[in-house]
C-alpha cells in the first residue's frame, strides 16, 4: 500500500467519522444552542477518538501486539481505553457546563457509560484493522519487490556466466564439424547442452557437489579442444574421491577460461595441464 493510498484511507475515514458526528451533535447543539457551539463540539469530541486511535495505530499494535507482547499490550489498552474516555468525559462537561449549561449531553454519558466503552473498542478495533492491513500490503509489496530483484540478479548472474565468446566459438566449431565429423558434432552439442544445463540447475546456488562441478569443467574442456589444432597438449587429472565434497559454483573454472583465452595454444611447446 503506497503512502499516498494510506494517506487516503486515513482521510476518508475520518470524514466519514466526522460526518457521522455532525450528524448526531447536530440534535444535541445546533438546533438548541447555534452553530457556534456545534462546531466546538464536533472538534472536541473528535480529539479522544484520534488520540486512541493513533497511539495504538502508531505505537501500541507496531511495539507491542505485533511483537507478541500480548499481555503488555492489553495492559496498555485498558489504559488508553481509560484515558480516552477520561477525556471525553472532560471534553462533554467543558461544552455541557461552560459553554451552554446543559447537562442532558452530561448526563447521557454517565448513564450509557457501557455505550460509550464499547464505542471506543470499536475505533481501537478500526485502528488494529487498518494497522494490520496496511503492514500486510507493504510486506506484500516488499516481498514482490524483492522477488523481481533476486530474478533480476540471478538473469544478471546467468548472462555474465555464459561467456559469449565461448557460445559463439562452440558454436562455430560445432556447424564446421556437422559437415566433415557429424558425430563429433553430434556428441559436442551434447556436451553443450549439459554445460548450459548445469549453469541454468546451478543459478545463485551458495554450493554444489565437487564431482557435478568436476563434470562441468570436463564437459568445457572437451569443448575447447575442438579449436586446438593439437588438442593433446590439454591433460585434465583429477584424483582422489570427489563425492563427499562442496564447492562454491564456478570457482574454478575462470583459472581454465583464462588458460584458453590467454595462453598461446598454437605455439609447438604449448601446454595446458589441469590438475
Amino acid at each position: 500500500m503506497t503512502p499516498l493510498l494510506t494517506y487516503l484511507i486515513h482521510v476518508i475515514f475520518w470524514l466519514l467519522f466526522l460526518t457521522d458526528r455532525i450528524i448526531s451533535l447536530y440534535k444535541y447543539y445546533f438546533q438548541e444552542y447555534g452553530l457556534g457551539v456545534a462546531i466546538i463540539a464536533n472538534i472536541t469530541d473528535l480529539v479522544p477518538f484520534v488520540f486512541l486511535f493513533y497511539i495504538n495505530y502508531s505505537l501500541l499494535v507496531k511495539h507491542l501486539l505485533k511483537k507478541n507482547k500480548y499481555l503488555y499490550y492489553i495492559m496498555s489498552v485498558l489504559i488508553l481505553i481509560i484515558l480516552s474516555l477520561a477525556i471525553q468525559y472532560l471534553q462533554i462537561i467543558y461544552i455541557s457546563k461552560i459553554l451552554v449549561d446543559c447537562k442532558i449531553y452530561l448526563n447521557g454519558f454517565e448513564n450509557n457509560l457501557f455505550y460509550y466503552t464499547g464505542q471506543t473498542l470499536f475505533y481501537l478495533l478500526i485502528s488494529v484493522g487498518l494497522r494490520f492491513t496496511s503492514d500486510w500490503f507493504n510486506e506484500k509489496t516488499q516481498k514482490e519487490q524483492l522477488e523481481k530483484d533476486k530474478l533480476s540478479a540471478e538473469l544478471s548472474m546467468l548472462v555474465y556466466q555464459i561467456n559469449p565468446h565461448f557460445l559463439n566459438n562452440t558454436l562455430h566449431n560445432i556447424n564446421y564439424l556437422i559437415s566433415y565429423k557429424p558425430e563429433l558434432a553430434k556428441e559436442s552439442i551434447v556436451r553443450l547442452s549439459q554445460i548450459m544445463r548445469y549453469k541454468l540447475n546451478i543459478g545463485s546456488s551458495e554450493k554444489s557437489s565437487m564431482k557435478n562441478e568436476l563434470e562441468y569443467i570436463h564437459q568445457f574442456i572437451e569443448l575447447q579442444k575442438l579449436r586446438l589444432v593439437n588438442p593433446d597438449i590439454v591433460k585434465f587429472d583429477v584424483k582422489g574421491n570427489p563425492e563427499n565434497y562442496n564447492i562454491s559454483p564456478m570457482l574454478l573454472i575462470s583459472f581454465i577460461e583464462n588458460a584458453f583465452k590467454h595462453g598461446d595454444v598454437t605455439s609447438e611447446s604449448a601446454f595446458i595441464n589441469i590438475y
